[in-house]
């Protein structure tokens, strides 16, 4: 990259224009820029127009010249990865914060599970005996029935399999089941966590509650419009306030 220094010295200046490094038609860099910066030299020589003023432009990533923006340069440089399916059940709208950031991370495999933290030697005082999976499935089929999900698999592939196609959607049965989804993910990792390291214990029915309290309080700030008859049944069942289910809003 070339410094303040190098410009000076080559009796350039850092207000100079491209028309003030040009003459007859040729770069006039300095020559001994040359085995430093080869690049410079071999830049396609602009033709100056007098008469018109000067634009910022940005060549993407197909070649083409597009105006500049900061968006059109971050698209072109940053780094790509495949595009997931399931992009969207943990992020929208309505999701909550902390439970879409928690429930990322439990598709992604990053969390500290037990066989992880076996790795990472926590310490001889930790007892894993003391977290055991059937919470996880014990909780969640208490909880499924209010989105609709009775006849999915206790499995996470299975849920997301089955929550990818209305991903997308903001019908009542996608926004309630990607929000009981990522709220059980989340506090059944707190009580996890609970157990292991505090050696507190939660009943599964005081966890169960806790996650249809949080997303109830969520579900009752949208306002519902065009419900059909399922979906009418179904905030029925969170006991949604019926002032939220007259109005227009986003939820539809």
């Amino acid at each position: 990259m070339l410094t303040t220094r190098e410009i000076v010295r080559a009796g350039l200046s850092l207000k100079d224009s491209v028309y003030d490094v040009i003459e007859n038609g040729n770069w006039k860099w300095p020559a001994d820029w040359l085995p430093k910066y080869p690049t410079l030299f071999t830049l396609p020589v602009p033709n100056i127009i007098h008469d018109t003023n000067d634009n910022l432009v940005w060549r993407d990533m197909d070649g083409n010249h597009r105006r500049f923006s900061v968006a059109c340069a971050w698209e072109s440089l940053r780094t790509r990865a495949d595009v997931v399916e399931w992009f969207h059940i943990p992020w929208f709208s309505h999701c909550i914060p902390r439970h879409a950031i928690h429930l990322w991370l439990v598709i992604r495999q990053k969390l500290k599970t037990q066989d992880r933290l076996r790795e990472s030697d926590v310490g001889p005082d930790v007892d894993f005996s003391l977290i055991r999976c059937p919470l996880c499935d014990t909780v969640w089929s208490q909880v499924r029935g209010l989105s609709g999900m009775d006849s999915v698999p206790p499995v996470l592939a299975d849920v997301i399999t089955f929550l990818i196609p209305i991903s997308k959607g903001r019908s009542v049965a996608s926004i309630i089941s990607r929000l009981l989804l990522a709220a059980t993910t989340y506090y059944i990792w707190l009580e996890r966590n609970a157990r292991l390291f505090k050696r507190k214990k939660s009943t599964v029915a005081g966890v169960v509650q806790v996650i249809v309290s949080n997303v109830r309080l969520k579900l009752v700030t949208f306002k519902f419009k065009k419900l059909t008859v399922r979906s009418r049944s179904m905030l029925d069942s969170w006991k949604i306030p019926s002032a939220c289910l007259i109005h227009e809003g986003s939820a539809r």
